[in-house]
């Protein structure tokens, strides 16, 4: 089974890339080629697999480093992770063990560990793993502990894979680093397809050090999740999602509630702020992509 890695090289990540190719490198079932995409030219060591660097023109975002890189990959599975993780050894061999068990599994994916300062962070056990809720919320956990395998609604970028030819393209109205691998995701289930996460599956995710949320984050995080809600999910799960975003939400994409009974009141209003306005540009750019849909539709 032929199995190709893309690597969207971002936020000038370069000596985090170089552990993750040695990662890869030592894999027990190596991949066939590894595509890394990034705005300026790389030069790099030899390694037991083809490594292919693509250059792309800002504005840069994943996917349309994604989308890039995808353009060289033909057939068989394409895996994707990030810049500073380190994939344990067995990870292409356990991703292509779950793709035989079953056809009608179109991705597969697993664990990413977080470390913050190299150290490993305390995760805790979970139930549940990529799960949208019948009002439009997205439950990560994908660094979380769970006892089993489980069918799942959507994958982590960060370890993540997919057999090619169900993968048309990413949607490049996600900007920035949120929620850009759900519409494929959806996509994939909608077709009747499993997407399956197993937690033996395992990356090693090298987080920077000190990072934390701040208003640009906010506004990228409320426009994509509204833009992703509004034209992915299913009719009844959109009004329902934009009452819980606006009057409740969530640590990064804050309603009026989450807002009031912030420990911050200063970056809580700030906060709320960046949000608000990262829903309504969502709003309109959903609107926008739907009339262009439209009119499309009756032009054929």
């Amino acid at each position: 089974m032929k199995v190709s890695v893309i690597i969207p090289l971002f936020n000038n990540a370069y000596k985090e890339l170089s552990n993750c190719l040695a990662g890869l490198n030592e894999q027990t079932v190596l991949p066939e080629e590894v595509i890394i995409v990034s705005n300026i030219s790389l030069k790099l060591p030899s390694y037991k697999f083809n490594v292919k660097s693509v250059i792309i023109e800002t504005p840069f975002s994943i996917a349309t480093a994604i989308n890039a890189g995808l353009k060289l990959i033909k057939d068989g599975i394409v895996c994707f992770t990030d810049p500073d993780t380190v994939p344990y050894e067995n990870w292409i061999q356990k991703i292509i063990e779950i793709y035989k068990s079953d056809t009608r599994i179109g991705g597969v994916g697993g664990r990413d560990e977080i470390y913050r300062d190299n150290k490993l962070v305390n995760a805790k056990g979970v139930k549940i793993v990529g799960t949208l809720t019948a009002w439009g919320r997205l439950i990560g956990n994908h660094h979380n502990i769970i006892s089993a395998p489980q069918e799942v609604d959507f994958l982590k970028g960060s370890n993540m894979s997919f057999r090619r030819e169900l993968v048309t393209g990413f949607d490049k109205n996600i900007s920035g680093f949120y929620w850009w691998e759900q519409p494929v995701c959806l996509k994939i289930k909608f077709l009747g397809y499993k997407l399956i996460y197993s937690p033996d599956i395992k990356v090693k995710h090298f987080k920077y050090n000190g990072q934390t949320s701040n208003e640009k984050d906010i506004f990228m995080h409320s426009q994509n999740t509204t833009y992703l809600i509004l034209r992915y999910g299913f009719w009844i799960t959109k009004p329902l999602f934009l009452l819980y975003v606006f009057f409740i939400g969530q640590t990064h994409n804050p309603g009026i509630l989450k807002a009031v009974l912030s420990s911050s009141l200063t970056n809580s209003f700030g906060f709320l702020s960046a949000s608000a306005k990262g829903k309504i540009r969502g709003i309109k750019l959903f609107l926008s992509v739907r009339k262009e849909l439209l009119s499309t539709k009756k032009a054929n």
